[in-house]
Protein backbone atom coordinates (compact mmCIF):
# COMPACT_ATOMS: atom_id res chain seq x y z
CA UNK A 1 0.00 0.00 0.00
CA UNK A 2 1.45 3.55 -1.23
CA UNK A 3 1.08 7.22 0.53
CA UNK A 4 -0.40 9.32 -1.67
CA UNK A 5 1.38 12.97 -1.78
CA UNK A 6 0.26 16.38 -0.84
CA UNK A 7 0.96 19.51 -0.11
CA UNK A 8 -1.29 19.84 3.29
CA UNK A 9 -2.09 16.78 5.52
CA UNK A 10 -5.57 16.99 7.73
CA UNK A 11 -6.21 17.17 10.65
CA UNK A 12 -8.33 15.48 12.99
CA UNK A 13 -9.08 12.74 15.76
CA UNK A 14 -9.15 9.74 13.11
CA UNK A 15 -5.41 10.16 11.67
CA UNK A 16 -2.81 9.19 12.89
CA UNK A 17 0.98 10.97 12.09
CA UNK A 18 4.24 8.81 11.26
CA UNK A 19 7.39 10.23 10.48
CA UNK A 20 8.21 9.23 6.91
CA UNK A 21 11.43 7.39 6.87
CA UNK A 22 14.45 7.48 4.35
CA UNK A 23 15.36 3.92 3.73
CA UNK A 24 14.33 1.02 2.43
CA UNK A 25 10.58 -0.38 2.02
CA UNK A 26 10.41 -4.15 2.67
CA UNK A 27 7.86 -7.12 3.64
CA UNK A 28 9.13 -9.39 6.27
CA UNK A 29 7.08 -12.65 5.47
CA UNK A 30 7.53 -15.34 8.00
CA UNK A 31 6.44 -18.78 7.45
CA UNK A 32 6.96 -21.71 10.11
CA UNK A 33 10.72 -21.80 10.12
CA UNK A 34 11.20 -19.77 6.46
CA UNK A 35 11.59 -15.77 6.99
CA UNK A 36 12.26 -14.11 4.13
CA UNK A 37 12.57 -10.07 3.66
CA UNK A 38 11.41 -8.54 0.04
CA UNK A 39 11.59 -5.43 -1.73
CA UNK A 40 8.26 -3.35 -3.18
CA UNK A 41 9.27 -4.89 -6.59
CA UNK A 42 9.87 -8.31 -4.81
CA UNK A 43 13.44 -8.87 -4.74
CA UNK A 44 14.67 -11.15 -1.96
CA UNK A 45 16.38 -8.85 0.01
CA UNK A 46 16.82 -11.37 3.06
CA UNK A 47 20.91 -11.89 2.95
CA UNK A 48 21.40 -8.22 1.96
CA UNK A 49 19.64 -7.66 5.29
CA UNK A 50 20.78 -10.29 7.71
CA UNK A 51 20.73 -8.66 10.88
CA UNK A 52 17.56 -6.81 10.42
CA UNK A 53 16.08 -10.81 9.25
CA UNK A 54 17.77 -12.02 12.43
CA UNK A 55 15.70 -9.56 14.69
CA UNK A 56 12.37 -10.38 12.38
CA UNK A 57 13.58 -13.86 13.01
CA UNK A 58 13.26 -13.68 17.01
CA UNK A 59 9.14 -12.82 16.71
CA UNK A 60 7.75 -15.69 18.16
CA UNK A 61 4.70 -15.94 16.05
CA UNK A 62 4.57 -18.76 14.26
CA UNK A 63 3.62 -16.82 10.78
CA UNK A 64 3.17 -13.23 9.64
CA UNK A 65 3.74 -10.65 7.53
CA UNK A 66 4.69 -7.08 8.29
CA UNK A 67 5.39 -4.10 6.56
CA UNK A 68 8.06 -1.85 6.78
CA UNK A 69 11.66 0.21 6.24
CA UNK A 70 14.81 -0.72 6.67
CA UNK A 71 17.21 2.12 8.49
CA UNK A 72 20.57 3.15 8.83
CA UNK A 73 20.29 5.49 12.10
CA UNK A 74 22.81 7.41 14.58
CA UNK A 75 23.06 7.56 18.09
CA UNK A 76 20.30 9.61 18.19
CA UNK A 77 17.55 7.70 15.97
CA UNK A 78 18.23 10.49 12.96
CA UNK A 79 18.05 8.07 9.87
CA UNK A 80 20.16 8.90 6.69
CA UNK A 81 19.71 6.97 2.73
CA UNK A 82 23.25 7.59 2.44
CA UNK A 83 24.72 5.91 5.00
CA UNK A 84 22.02 2.94 4.56
CA UNK A 85 23.87 2.59 0.75
CA UNK A 86 26.88 2.18 3.06
CA UNK A 87 25.60 -0.10 5.13
CA UNK A 88 28.49 -2.91 5.09
CA UNK A 89 30.83 -0.41 7.00
CA UNK A 90 28.94 1.98 8.90
CA UNK A 91 31.11 3.73 11.48
CA UNK A 92 30.65 3.63 15.08
CA UNK A 93 27.32 5.48 16.61
CA UNK A 94 25.80 3.94 13.19
CA UNK A 95 22.97 0.99 13.74
CA UNK A 96 20.85 -0.82 10.74
CA UNK A 97 17.42 -1.08 12.01
CA UNK A 98 13.53 -1.91 10.57
CA UNK A 99 10.63 -0.18 11.40
CA UNK A 100 7.53 -1.88 11.37
CA UNK A 101 4.53 -0.27 10.61
CA UNK A 102 1.87 -3.12 9.67
CA UNK A 103 0.23 -6.19 10.14
CA UNK A 104 -1.12 -7.70 7.24
CA UNK A 105 -1.30 -11.28 8.43
CA UNK A 106 -0.65 -13.09 11.57
CA UNK A 107 -0.96 -16.99 12.06
CA UNK A 108 -3.39 -17.64 9.08
CA UNK A 109 -5.32 -14.86 9.74
CA UNK A 110 -5.69 -12.19 6.84
CA UNK A 111 -5.62 -8.71 8.66
CA UNK A 112 -5.58 -6.32 5.42
CA UNK A 113 -9.82 -5.87 6.06
CA UNK A 114 -9.27 -4.94 9.61
CA UNK A 115 -8.91 -0.92 10.50
CA UNK A 116 -5.62 0.28 11.19
CA UNK A 117 -6.31 0.99 14.57
CA UNK A 118 -6.65 -2.69 15.17
CA UNK A 119 -3.51 -3.84 13.04
CA UNK A 120 -1.15 -1.46 14.59
CA UNK A 121 -2.21 -2.72 18.16
CA UNK A 122 -1.75 -6.28 17.55
CA UNK A 123 1.48 -5.18 15.62
CA UNK A 124 2.79 -3.47 19.20
CA UNK A 125 2.30 -7.16 21.04
CA UNK A 126 3.86 -9.20 18.00
CA UNK A 127 6.99 -7.16 17.77
CA UNK A 128 7.85 -7.49 21.71
CA UNK A 129 11.31 -7.90 22.50
CA UNK A 130 12.30 -8.82 19.20
CA UNK A 131 14.77 -6.19 18.88
CA UNK A 132 12.40 -5.27 15.59
CA UNK A 133 11.47 -1.47 15.87
CA UNK A 134 7.63 -0.35 16.28
CA UNK A 135 7.04 3.50 14.21
CA UNK A 136 5.21 4.81 16.85
CA UNK A 137 2.51 7.71 16.33
CA UNK A 138 3.28 10.89 16.90
CA UNK A 139 2.52 13.17 19.49
CA UNK A 140 0.98 16.70 19.98
CA UNK A 141 -0.75 19.09 17.31
CA UNK A 142 0.06 18.47 13.31
CA UNK A 143 1.50 21.76 13.37
CA UNK A 144 3.84 20.53 16.35
CA UNK A 145 4.45 17.53 14.60
CA UNK A 146 5.84 19.28 11.49
CA UNK A 147 7.57 21.83 13.06
CA UNK A 148 9.98 18.94 15.67
CA UNK A 149 10.01 17.27 12.38
CA UNK A 150 11.98 20.10 10.62
CA UNK A 151 13.87 21.38 13.47
CA UNK A 152 15.44 18.09 13.09
CA UNK A 153 15.80 17.65 9.54
CA UNK A 154 14.25 14.71 9.02
CA UNK A 155 12.24 13.28 5.91
CA UNK A 156 8.72 14.05 6.37
CA UNK A 157 5.32 13.03 8.06
CA UNK A 158 2.95 10.46 6.81
CA UNK A 159 -0.90 10.24 8.14
CA UNK A 160 -3.08 7.43 8.14
CA UNK A 161 -6.52 7.26 9.05
CA UNK A 162 -7.16 4.83 11.94
CA UNK A 163 -10.26 3.13 9.91
CA UNK A 164 -8.29 2.56 6.91
CA UNK A 165 -8.02 -1.04 4.91
CA UNK A 166 -4.71 -2.03 4.19
CA UNK A 167 -5.27 -1.98 -0.17
CA UNK A 168 -2.41 -3.91 -0.93
CA UNK A 169 -0.38 -2.64 -4.46
CA UNK A 170 -2.27 0.42 -4.43
CA UNK A 171 -2.06 3.99 -3.86
CA UNK A 172 -4.67 5.03 -1.23
CA UNK A 173 -5.70 8.83 0.23
CA UNK A 174 -6.41 7.39 3.32
CA UNK A 175 -2.73 7.23 3.87
CA UNK A 176 -0.75 10.69 2.88
CA UNK A 177 2.84 11.54 2.68
CA UNK A 178 4.29 15.09 3.31
CA UNK A 179 8.00 15.91 2.60
CA UNK A 180 9.78 18.07 4.55
CA UNK A 181 13.14 18.09 3.17
CA UNK A 182 14.43 21.25 1.66
CA UNK A 183 14.71 20.16 -2.12
CA UNK A 184 17.45 20.63 -4.50
CA UNK A 185 17.65 20.38 -8.88
CA UNK A 186 20.28 17.99 -9.47
CA UNK A 187 21.74 17.49 -12.78
CA UNK A 188 23.30 13.57 -13.74
CA UNK A 189 26.72 13.66 -15.05
CA UNK A 190 26.54 9.54 -15.13
CA UNK A 191 25.30 6.55 -14.75
CA UNK A 192 26.19 2.65 -14.18
CA UNK A 193 24.19 -0.06 -15.59
CA UNK A 194 23.84 -3.87 -13.97
CA UNK A 195 22.65 -6.08 -17.11
CA UNK A 196 19.89 -4.26 -18.52
CA UNK A 197 18.94 -2.45 -15.50
CA UNK A 198 19.95 1.14 -14.30
CA UNK A 199 22.16 0.63 -10.97
CA UNK A 200 22.58 4.49 -10.12
CA UNK A 201 23.60 7.85 -11.37
CA UNK A 202 26.15 9.86 -10.13
CA UNK A 203 24.67 13.83 -9.73
CA UNK A 204 26.14 17.31 -9.18
CA UNK A 205 24.90 20.66 -8.98
CA UNK A 206 26.10 24.47 -10.51
CA UNK A 207 27.88 26.51 -7.40
CA UNK A 208 29.66 29.88 -9.16
CA UNK A 209 28.91 28.56 -12.45
CA UNK A 210 30.84 25.11 -11.90
CA UNK A 211 29.68 22.19 -11.86
CA UNK A 212 30.17 20.65 -8.88
CA UNK A 213 29.95 16.49 -7.65
CA UNK A 214 26.97 16.21 -4.87
CA UNK A 215 26.31 12.32 -4.82
CA UNK A 216 25.85 8.60 -5.76
CA UNK A 217 22.40 7.85 -6.35
CA UNK A 218 21.52 4.23 -5.54
CA UNK A 219 18.39 3.56 -7.18
CA UNK A 220 16.06 1.37 -4.61
CA UNK A 221 14.73 -2.07 -5.68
Amino acid sequence: MLATLVRTLPEGREWEYELKLDGYRLQAIKIGEDMRLYSRRGSDFTKKFGKIAKAVSMIPESSFILDGEAVAVDAQGKPSFQMLQNRSSLPPGWSLVYYAFDLLQLNGKDLKDRPLEERRSLLEKVLGNSGVLLSQSLPGTLSQIIAAVKQHGLEGVIAKHLDSKYYAGRRSELWLKHPLKPKQDFIIGGFRMEGRRLELFLVGYFENGKLLFAAKVTLRA
